[in-house]
């Protein structure tokens, strides 16, 4: 990211784009835009501000916002695989085979329709195979841009003034580290760069060359076969040209030929080059008690439009955007926290949303209603008519309160109304077996508040280990102990 030039406006619309494209136009002297490439999302006015002022100029579009609204009709994984290895095609045989396949899906009579919404598009403005060759960049995504918003964030709240100030004095700091970083480096081409081409050079391993004259190659790799031209620094898949970097097959070829694969990444992508782009600073200024007063007709600011709810500082995120980002954080794509933490619902204790949007009816009714029915079975309608357990074929057993109605995931609450939905089994095994083992361990009668159980140990002395026989327990309600209890 290298910013040239940013601007205060009263509004996106096309008069403010004409003005901004035309003031860049005249800095930068472009002319009529020819050899330059442009890149933006869907912004209004722009396209017709760069139609007029820069015909020539090369606008792309951002492929993930034309996905974002492609995929509003075509939800399918298929489609959607289809659709980016049509837009990262750089050759017109693969974009080819890419739409052949979105319009055999449109034939097949589901309903959708992804090969007519593609072509609405105008692939032609954000697919590889299309693209002009000159700049040496195939980006087809204006993630330069999100980098921006997400850079100058802590500045847009401010008032205009203070805003330009911190963006500038910003922008200061990032020359100079990075021209401090670029002077540290000693290879010749940048980090992110040699990433790519160590990349390339793993793929070239499943290519095989063979030289004919004037230093053309035919590469195969699997069923393909590319003619690789390391003179013209040309291949017949498309991406050296289109990118600067040598693909795989050249990168098979140039290793053929005994060649340094450095050498054939363009002059752009060299450390050098960098350098010399992060020489010139943003100049220092002095205080605002030395700026000089302006003259002329005072500037004031426009009209502000008060619009509904909180102002917003976090810019705005695509529906896709945040579902990608949910997955990557969690490695699920369900609701989390700000901490990170999946959410639980307090109404059925399901994971993934909250009360406000569940679904399920409460534990307590469940409950209730069961108590009514005097059915304290777990499991399906059908299990609990026929007497069997549950789908693991064994009776639940709540890892809470050891009751067979529930497990841990369900554990009801009392909620405050009166009315304790925690139904207990008095007769069930491990709730037998806690209590006796409490009752073991004092003197005289016990009663379990929260199932209403007594019992009555008759010898032995509280505190103290007991030697010879164990104590007596006598169990008051009725119940037999279970034949593990002494």
């Amino acid at each position: 990211m290298f910013p040239i030039c940013w601007a205060v406006v009263e509004g996106e619309n096309t008069n403010s784009w004409c003005w901004f494209v035309q003031a860049l136009a005249e800095d930068l002297t472009l002319v009529d835009g020819r050899g330059w490439t442009i890149i933006s999302d869907q912004q209004k006015g722009l396209v017709e501000a760069i139609h007029t002022i820069l015909p020539d100029a090369e606008h792309r579009k951002c492929a993930r916002h034309v996905y974002a609204n492609w995929k509003a009709k075509n939800k399918t994984d298929r489609v959607r695989k289809l659709f980016w290895f049509a837009v990262y095609a750089c050759n017109e045989v693969h974009w080819n085979r890419a739409t052949a396949e979105l319009e055999a899906i449109e034939k097949s009579g589901d309903g959708s329709t992804p090969y007519t919404d593609f072509m609405a598009a105008e692939p032609r403005r954000f697919c590889h195979a299309f693209l002009r060759c000159y700049s040496k960049c195939d980006s087809v995504e204006s993630n330069v841009c999100e980098t921006w918003n997400g850079c100058i964030v802590k500045y847009r709240g401010l008032r205009i003034v203070d805003m330009l100030e911190g963006i500038r004095q910003y922008m200061m700091d990032r020359v100079v580290l990075k021209s401090e970083m670029f002077a540290k480096c000693t290879d010749t081409l940048p980090p992110r760069i040699r990433k790519r081409v160590e990349r390339e050079k793993e793929e070239a391993r499943l290519c095989v060359a063979k030289q004919t004259l004037n230093a053309r190659c035919e590469v195969k790799k699997g069923g393909e076969g590319f003619i690789v031209d390391v003179t013209e620094c040309t291949c017949s898949c498309g991406y050296w040209q289109l990118s600067g970097i040598p693909c795989c097959h050249a990168v098979s070829a140039i290793s053929h030929l005994r060649r340094e694969v450095d050498d054939y990444v363009n002059s752009y992508y060299h450390v050098y080059m960098a350098s010399f782009a992060y020489n010139y600073g943003i100049p220092c200024l002095d205080g605002r008690q030395a700026w000089p007063a302006s003259e002329g007709i005072p500037v004031h600011p426009p009209k502000t439009r008060s619009m509904p709810g909180r102002p917003k500082k976090k810019r705005r995120r695509s529906a896709n955007e945040v579902e990608e980002t949910r997955a990557q954080r969690n490695g699920v794509g369900e609701e989390v926290t700000r901490r990170g933490n999946l959410i639980h619902c307090s109404k059925c204790g399901g994971e993934g949303h909250n009360a406000r949007s569940c679904k399920a009816r409460p534990v307590a009714e469940v409950v209730v209603e069961r108590r009514e029915q005097g059915n304290i079975q777990s499991g399906p309608p059908a299990a609990q008519e026929s007497g069997q357990n549950t789908r693991r074929k064994r009776a639940i057993h709540c890892s809470k309160c050891q009751s067979s109605t529930h497990n841990a995931r369900t554990y009801p609450l009392n909620r405050g109304n009166g009315v304790q939905d925690v139904i207990l089994n008095v007769a069930d095994r491990r709730t037998i077996e806690r209590e006796l083992r409490i009752a073991t361990s004092g003197v005289g009668v016990y009663v379990n508040e929260r199932t209403g159980n007594q019992y009555v140990r008759l010898n032995g002395a509280a505190g103290r280990p007991v030697r010879g026989p164990q104590p007596t327990v006598v169990d008051l309600h009725g119940s037999q102990p279970p034949p593990s209890q002494p």
